[in-house]
């Protein structure tokens, strides 16, 4: 469908992801609003593994909050914006979204915010061949760690359950009570399912099979409602590719980013932080994470290959 609308010039690849970043603050000052209005129960939720209420599933949300404000960053690398007053809104856009993942302290969110920072000070530092970015990068990232941590309830709260659920985990065994120890053993059981078949996997149809035997040999102590397939997107493919079968697909996946030549660093900001939350969630895995993601990424390699195409190519 994209493809029909080439070439497709700058001021459309900015307003197609201008408009998600747009709708993505809006839906966030309804959440914070909810939260403003509900302060100390909200923050109490924290202290027993749950997050404020979302409009979708908070870990997505998360995500989405956290591609809104790299996708700010993004354009502003980009200069794509040109006009003061509409790169200023994308600015507030943007701080706005890192606070807010902040906030709602889904730690996949705010790890891939983080990586997804760090990618961009590495790439801007390699390709403008000036590291004082990088150093900056990493000293606003360990500030606004700290800070939070400090002056937000919920990720202090978030925090406090989350050593308390590692605790549990070594000093009394594995908890089905406990979110971490679910996601931990969800790896360590597709992890031992790639050792056994480290080429070409099981398939994806017989993942779910695979995952139930370990589960009964190895922790049968977890419910039946709570034995999940890999909660993480590169486990969960070589449990079921394996490494040729993962190879071919990461692959295909990075190839509008080799194609694009690095030219962008806002595409460069949506695969670090989509890769970085593939290590303990299955972000692109059920159809809202793999339709945003391919959408940006769609919208924003189109928009490079037609600045390169000569006049008359199509």
């Amino acid at each position: 469908g994209i493809w029909a609308f080439m070439p497709l010039s700058r001021r459309r690849v900015v307003a197609a992801v201008g408009i998600f970043i747009a709708v993505t603050t809006f839906s966030s000052l309804l959440v914070m609003g909810s939260y403003l209005l509900h302060f100390e129960e909200y923050n109490a939720l924290y202290k027993v593994g749950k997050t404020i209420p979302t409009p979708i599933i908070h870990v997505r949300y998360g995500y989405f909050l956290a591609l809104g404000a790299i996708g700010a960053t993004g354009l502003f690398m980009d200069r794509s914006v040109v006009s003061g007053r509409w790169r200023k809104l994308i600015i507030v856009m943007g701080v706005w979204l890192v606070v807010c993942v902040h906030i709602l302290a889904v730690r996949t969110g705010i790890f891939a915010l983080y990586g997804g920072f760090l990618s961009l000070g590495f790439a801007y530092a390699i390709l403008r061949r000036g590291w004082r970015p990088l150093a900056i990068s990493v000293a606003v990232i360990a500030a606004m760690l700290a800070g939070s941590i400090v002056l937000l309830p919920s990720v202090g709260n978030k925090l406090q359950y989350m050593m308390h659920d590692l605790m549990m985990l070594r000093t009394e065994g594995i908890s089905p009570e406990y979110s971490d120890n679910l996601r931990l053993i969800s790896i360590m059981h597709g992890m031992a399912i790639f050792v056994q078949h480290p080429l070409i996997g099981v398939g994806i149809g017989d993942v779910e099979d695979e995952m139930e035997v370990y589960y009964n040999e190895r922790s049968p102590m977890i419910p039946q409602e709570r034995r999940f397939p890999p909660i993480s997107q590169y486990v969960f493919w070589l449990c079921g590719f394996g490494l040729v079968g993962t190879s071919i697909l990461v692959g295909l996946l990075i190839y509008p980013l080799l194609r694009s030549g690095w030219q962008s660093y806002l595409l460069i900001g949506i695969y670090a932080l989509t890769a970085f939350s593939f290590l303990a969630e299955t972000t692109i895995q059920l159809q809202l994470g793999k339709t945003v993601f391919v959408l940006l990424v769609s919208v924003v390699s189109a928009g490079i290959l037609s600045r390169s195409m000569q006049p008359g190519e199509t």
